[in-house]
């Protein structure tokens, strides 16, 4: 018997991938995108009533950070108000939620990864929604998973690499800050464990139920994951070779602060649910090719 699964926010860049997964076969994965205000609690139980989906993954969110200092109430509409819907949804008809966060959520000023049990003190309008989002599936009491992650990346327009690569090409200048610790986390990493934890749902059950951090390792600062982009780009016939400035935090004024270490320990979600974040360097070279791949296919 096949179990369905509703995604949510099928234009997002996890969403995307998801599309492409080896999902098992006893599995029934089914997109929704902007079709479905979310926002709207009447129109979210109403699909979920209609589908009955035993899993909702929800990748939709408002991400715009520095714009959500002027839109609180749009990022707290999408992360916080539309994931209680899903929530209350996910109650009704008696499904699981996976929901994305982020290493916003935490202030940035501790030198060691986060785990799940530190505390949260989100910076910004953005960090504070998506611990809205996390506190009010909490809650609501649903079972549920959020995989909280940081800097994800992928081949898709407007992603963050395809930025990069923009600017690569038209030999605009590029800089890194040295001072920011990242977690890089590709797109498709992420979709292949949201896979896992679905076909492992039945098994783990409760004890997987919580927050659980998902991101690439090591650690790097934001200077060095885009020197790596510039240079295998570079080397993969992407873009021209070009040198990556190093620059400070202080230099890069934003209306949003970033926490200064976004590092997450990542020890829980591998004990638990038995799957590992690559390195990120490894997949960003794997996402890389595919572009390079599929470049060559359009010429």
């Amino acid at each position: 018997m096949s179990r369905t699964i509703l995604v949510l926010g099928k234009g997002s860049q996890v969403a995307r991938e998801l599309l492409n997964a080896a999902w098992p076969w006893d599995i029934k994965p089914i997109y929704v995108g902007r079709e479905i205000d979310i926002e709207n609690q009447e129109l979210v139980i109403g699909l979920a009533r209609s589908l009955r989906p035993s899993l909702i993954v929800n990748t939709a969110a408002y991400t715009a950070v520095d714009k959500a200092e002027n839109e609180p109430d749009a990022a707290f509409a999408t992360n916080f108000e539309a994931v209680v819907n899903i929530g209350k949804a996910a109650g009704i008809c008696g499904a699981t939620v996976i929901h994305m966060s982020t290493d916003y959520v935490f202030d940035g000023t501790g030198s060691a990864p986060y785990t799940e049990t530190d505390a949260v003190n989100p910076q910004s309008v953005y960090g504070r929604s998506k611990r809205a989002g996390e506190s009010g599936l909490a809650a609501i009491g649903v079972p549920h998973v959020v995989l909280r992650t940081s800097t994800i990346f992928s081949q898709f327009e407007r992603s963050l690499l395809q930025r990069v690569l923009v600017r690569q090409r038209l030999q605009h200048d590029l800089a890194g800050v040295t001072d920011r610790v990242i977690c890089p986390t590709s797109a498709t990493d992420l979709a292949n464990a949201i896979v896992a934890i679905a076909a492992a749902l039945p098994r783990v059950g409760a004890a997987g139920h919580g927050i659980f951090h998902f991101a690439g390792q090591p650690a790097t600062s934001v200077f060095e994951f885009i020197t790596a982009v510039v240079e295998r780009a570079a080397q993969l016939g992407l873009a021209p070779a070009q040198r990556v400035r190093p620059t400070v935090a202080a230099e890069w004024p934003a209306a949003a602060p970033r926490p200064s270490n976004g590092a997450l320990d990542c020890t829980k979600v591998e004990r638990v649910w038995g799957i590992r974040p690559q390195p990120w360097r490894v997949a960003l070279d794997a996402c890389l090719q595919r572009m390079a791949k599929q470049t060559t296919v359009a010429a």
